[in-house]
Parts: C-alpha cells; structure tokens; sequence
C-alpha cells in the first residue's frame, strides 16, 4: 500500500530546499534515512489510511504522465521540485492534504538525519 523507498525519497527530494552547508553525501544520506523513516511512518497508519494514501499518489503519479509524458523521477530537478512545490502547496485542497504527512514527516526525519 506505502510507496516505494525510491519514490518516496524523489518525492523528499523535492519537497526539501537544498542547504549551503551541506555536502552532496550529507544530503544523500539524509533523503534515504527520510525515506526510510517516513515509509515507517506511513506503514504505521491504519490500513484505512493507507489505501487512501496509495490512492492519492496514484492519482497523482497518473496527473504527473499525463501533464509530463514520463514519471517523476524521469523530471530534471527544477521541474520536479516545482511540480511538487505546486501540489503541495497550490490551490487544491486535497493535493495540500495529500502531502502533508509526507513533508511533517520528512522534514523531521531530514534535519534530524542531517545534524
């Protein structure tokens, strides 16, 4: 039912600003431990929960072919991390709530990995 670890770290990578001080490796290092910890997280949901949570991302991962013609991990950086930017946080409610867990989730895994 959860999304794949490779997914979900395209989709943390997306949603997660890049930092100055950090190095490549640092960074890396953290978006797998993000992805592991919020595919954790997402397991622990009741199953009611995560049908509906599979259903939302495979609504979405349907928009992003059809608008793009390729998955999006096939996407160049700057347009993924726009095209996430704008589901995330645009003007559709349910896409906002779509991706909520995954970026409270992620952003606390990520800083706590990072540090």
């Amino acid at each position: 039912m959860v999304p794949s670890h490779r997914f979900l770290r395209v989709v943390i990578e997306g949603l997660i600003p890049d930092h100055p001080s950090e190095t490549p490796e640092q960074r890396a290092r953290a978006l797998d431990c993000s992805a592991t910890f919020v595919r954790g997280q997402l397991e622990a949901m009741p199953l009611v929960l995560q049908i509906l949570f599979a259903g939302g991302m495979t609504v979405f991962t349907v928009i992003t072919w059809a608008r793009w013609w390729r998955g999006l991990a096939a996407l160049g950086a700057a347009r993924r991390r726009a095209w996430l930017h704008a589901c995330a946080y645009g003007r559709v409610p349910l896409a906002r709530q779509l991706f909520r867990p995954v970026r409270s989730l992620a952003a606390l895994a990520y800083f706590e990995c990072i540090g």
